[in-house]
């Protein structure tokens, strides 16, 4: 049953997203063609040259409201499907309560994902083509090999954990922030009938800036102070203490996702019962 829900919310994401993505990935293009003309020295038209800055700032800004309009997206999705007159529907239907959440959270943590790797792509797009007489140089290519190698000489084979960590520990922190705000809409809506909308985005908000001020607090004092034993470290220390810190970090964001799912579980089942 996971399966046809998973299938259900990934159709109905996907009907305005593609598009939308798609319009980024032009917009990176189009960005890419306009740089040369801003940057160049050449005696570029006043007016072609006010357009072509125009147009760059256009992308940003068009690139921006993908990233805005798939979170907005993927949450108005959460709220209707399961809060609105569509939810009596979705409540009813004969499967276990933990799968209609986790189909939520795969969709949502999966198009996030995507989100993030077309905004990347466009970006990377605009580079490529805007600077291509400078990146596609034998000189260019000569400085990122050797870029890469003087940090394989760094860090040898734990190059290969620090990727798989980075990619984990994105994926961990996406999870925590969608269902964060999961959190926030489902505790809106149990507490209120009225602006639910509304009510869970001033939860959200005050409850994010207080762990944000919390989390920063600690990242700062437990940063000095692993900086400060890092120092004392030797050489051949330095990697396996990182990779081992990097462990502990993602076992801390698995801590939090299941701190955040227990809750999301509990208030979607008790919603569930109240029906």
């Amino acid at each position: 049953m996971l399966g046809k829900l998973l299938k259900h919310d990934f159709k109905a994401l996907f009907k305005y997203w593609w598009i939308a993505a798609i319009i980024s990935l032009g917009l990176g293009v189009a960005a890419g063609f306009s740089i040369p003309i801003a940057i160049s020295d050449n005696n570029i038209p006043p007016i072609l040259r006010a357009s072509t800055i125009i147009a760059i700032f256009v992308a940003i800004m068009g690139i921006g409201v993908f990233s805005a309009f798939s979170v907005v997206m993927i949450f108005i999705r959460f709220y209707k499907n399961l809060f609105t007159d569509e939810g009596y529907l979705t409540f009813t239907l004969p499967v276990k309560r933990a799968s209609i959440l986790n189909s939520k959270l795969i969709s949502a943590v999966l198009f996030t994902i995507a989100t993030t790797f077309i905004i990347f792509a466009a970006i990377l797009t605009a580079l490529l083509i805007g600077f291509s007489k400078d990146i596609f140089t034998v000189r260019f290519l000569n400085e990122i090999h050797d870029s890469v190698l003087e940090i394989y000489s760094h860090t040898g084979a734990y190059i290969y954990i620090y990727i798989i960590a980075a990619v984990l520990l994105y994926i961990s922190i996406t999870t925590i922030s969608t269902l964060f705000l999961f959190n926030c809409i489902t505790f809106a809506s149990t507490i209120t009938k009225k602006a639910r909308v509304i009510t869970a985005i001033a939860i959200y908000y005050v409850a994010n800036s207080v762990f944000t001020s919390i989390f920063q607090i600690l990242f700062v004092f437990s940063g000095s102070y692993i900086s400060d034993k890092m120092d004392t470290l030797s050489e051949n220390m330095y990697n396996p203490i990182t990779s081992l810190i990097l462990l502990c970090v993602f076992v801390f964001t698995v801590f939090i996702i299941g701190i955040l799912y227990t809750i999301e579980y509990y208030m979607l089942d008790r919603k569930l019962n109240l029906l």
